[in-house]
């Protein structure tokens, strides 16, 4: 090669890491595009929220709404994460009444309930009670 320089260099020598906004680690264009995006319409998308509903001002018809809709969003709930359940397996275990062979759609439709369970007793425990 007539005309060119070899240069030895070691590629197992770290060069001193860049400090502050600049990071080591290559930042995907889509993620540069969607934060200038977030830049730019921020406040015109938060603008077009409505303002926050704040604490109801009945807790006890709050707690009954959210006990009303339980079946429905249990049911969903879970089968977006895939198990195979129905209306009828929900209120069973809801009711306490479930003499079936555990299996995972059970468990999970239990470990449901309990979570909502727990949601309405922090509910009633932190004041808001009326």
């Amino acid at each position: 090669m007539a005309g060119e320089r070899v240069r030895e260099t070691n590629p197992f020598t770290i060069g001193q890491p860049l400090l502050g906004q600049h990071s080591l680690r290559t930042r995907s264009p889509y993620a540069a595009r969607i934060e200038a995006l977030w830049q730019q319409m921020r406040e015109a998308v938060i603008a077009a929220f409505p303002e926050a509903p704040g604490l109801p001002d009945d807790s006890s018809q709050y707690l009954a709404q959210v006990e009303s809709r339980y079946r429905f969003d249990a049911y969903h709930s879970l089968s977006i994460e895939g198990y195979q359940v129905n209306y009828d397996l929900i209120e069973r275990i809801r009711q306490g009444g479930v003499n079936a062979t555990p299996n995972p759609q059970i468990f999970a439709a239990e470990d449901t309930y309990s979570r909502f369970q727990s949601f309405s007793t922090f509910w009633f425990f932190t004041g808001l009670k009326t």
